[in-house]
Order: structure tokens, then sequence, then C-alpha cells
């Protein structure tokens, strides 16, 4: 679990992609966090920004594998996706925490 926990917290830290990936919103348009947003528009989200956020880590800076075992109320642990989310995200996630 430890091992795990050290490669979540690197690829906080430091992120495989070092740009963000795009998408587009859908033709009706869509509300995010409380902001609409048209349809047809591209929009991306920097992991490296999401995962060096005060708003989401505490003490984003730091490397604290500890963050990711137990319960943790502090960290938002779902703002770190090193590998995208959705649909469009990596198919060799897995195949990475197994090495």
């Amino acid at each position: 679990k430890y091992l795990r926990a050290v490669a979540q917290e690197a690829m906080r830290v430091y992120p495989p992609l070092p740009f963000a990936l795009p998408r587009v919103v859908p033709k009706v348009g869509c509300t995010v966090d409380g902001h609409f947003l048209p349809g047809g528009i591209t929009v991306s989200t920097s992991t490296f920004a999401a995962s060096m956020s005060s708003s989401n880590f505490s003490e984003p800076g730091e490397f604290r594998p500890e963050r990711w075992l137990g319960d943790n109320p502090v960290d938002d642990l779902d703002a770190s996706q090193p590998f995208s989310y959705g649909t469009r995200s990596c198919m060799r996630r897995r195949r990475v925490y197994q090495e």
C-alpha cells in the first residue's frame, strides 16, 4: 500500500503530462462549478495546477505519500488526475500501478 501511495504522490507532484488535455463542451452547453459554458467551446484543466493548488491539497509542494493512506479529510485526492478522467482517460492507468 505504501509503495502505491508513493507512486500516487509522485504523479501528483510530477504529472506525466505537462499539458492539459482539451475537451469540447457538448452543443447544449453545461454548468461547471456554477459557471455556464456554451456548447462547442474547448476547455481544459491543468493537472499540475490542480495538484499544486492549496484549495485541493494541504502543503501542496511537500512530498507526502501518507496523504494517500487511510481516511484523509484534509486533501481532495480526486483533484489529482494524472491520467485524465472519464471515457478518454489513459487506458494503461492500471498497468502503471501494477509495475
